[in-house]
């Protein structure tokens, strides 16, 4: 459905004052006009989870909300990289720079940057080269680096929908941007080391290497596998383990089998030297983890398909 509301989903019916009323019904409209239209149901249920508002009911329930049509035009800048017109508004109009949006993802103007928990189409463009400098011209205006969101779990910070995010990891602007969001205030060690789990955890090394250049804490034996810390990993390989919660998520990593899941994220963060030192401990293969069901082989072949880098980690892992 995602494909199907890609031209549509940030359409803005013409008029100043405008609710998110005004927003849906006009993009339904467009939507229910095209020769093979869904049915009304269909419809509507998409644009409500295009919009996080996850029912139909729900997003009706913000109808009457206003939307401002200068903070949507910022977004649009914001993830096509036009920085002189995101800076533009921003000097007209500077409140935008702490708003936010009236969709039920609620993000501010900062948080789109991560190109994460938005709309399809401000994903799908891919992140611009620029986008660093389009967060510095944020943070400069007033952006709040701390600021809280509600696309996924309700506390998402531009930081942790940032580590997960794949849009500014492909464009190789991933890392940078972790940078400059610390530099500009945002907690690198922020609800209990959530940005350096996220990105062990969805498999982003460029960024787990930058959140560690700005401070990122490495105290478990799971951050400091995935992180390529392999003195470190040494050393909480000899203390007791524990359980280990992951931070925003329901999940729990069991001491029993820590060595594993170090080994697992090590190996899907292209970590060869803590890979081959976790291997001597002898973990058992076969364990997955908790996300995306993957062995350490699995979650590094999943890699390989698109990071030609992977191919010694997944010679070793087949090896044994």
């Amino acid at each position: 459905m995602a494909d199907d509301l890609s031209d549509v989903v940030t359409a803005l019916p013409p008029g100043d004052a405008l609710t998110v009323g005004d927003v849906l019904e006009f993009q339904l409209a467009q939507l229910l006009a095209r020769p093979e239209a869904p049915s009304v149901d269909e419809a509507r249920a998409g644009l409500a989870r295009e919009h996080y508002f996850k029912t139909w009911d729900r997003a009706i329930e913000h109808a009457g909300d206003p939307l401002d049509r200068r903070f949507e035009q910022a977004a649009d800048a914001i993830v096509h990289g036009v920085l002189a017109t995101l800076e533009r508004l921003l000097a007209e109009d500077p409140a935008l720079a702490t708003a936010h949006s009236a969709y039920g993802h609620r993000q501010p103007l900062l948080h789109h940057v991560a190109q994460n928990g938005i709309e399809w189409p401000r994903q799908k463009c891919g992140a611009p080269p620029n986008m660093a400098d389009i967060a510095r011209a944020l943070l400069a205006a007033g952006a709040d680096p701390k600021a809280i969101s509600q696309s996924y779990g309700g506390n998402d910070t531009v930081l942790t929908l940032l580590c997960s995010s794949c849009h500014p990891a492909e464009a190789g602007v991933q890392a940078a941007l972790v940078e400059v969001l610390v530099a500009g205030g945002a907690d690198v060690n922020e609800l209990d080391d959530a940005p350096l789990w996220t990105a062990i955890v969805w498999g982003y090394p460029l960024a787990a290497d930058a959140l560690v250049r700005c401070g990122a804490r490495t105290d478990n034996l799971v951050l400091a596998a995935g992180a390529g810390d392999v003195e470190r990993t040494r050393e909480l390989l000899a203390a007791p383990y524990r359980d280990l919660p992951v931070p925003m998520t329901t999940k729990t990593l069991p001491a029993t089998h820590l060595l594993e899941y170090a080994l697992i994220y090590a190996a899907s963060c292209n970590r060869y030297e803590v890979v081959e030192l976790l291997l001597a401990r002898s973990p058992d293969l076969s364990i997955c983890e908790p996300f995306y069901d993957a062995t350490a082989l699995g979650a590094a072949q999943h890699h390989l398909a698109t990071r030609p880098e992977y191919a010694r980690i997944v010679e070793l892992l087949s090896a044994r």
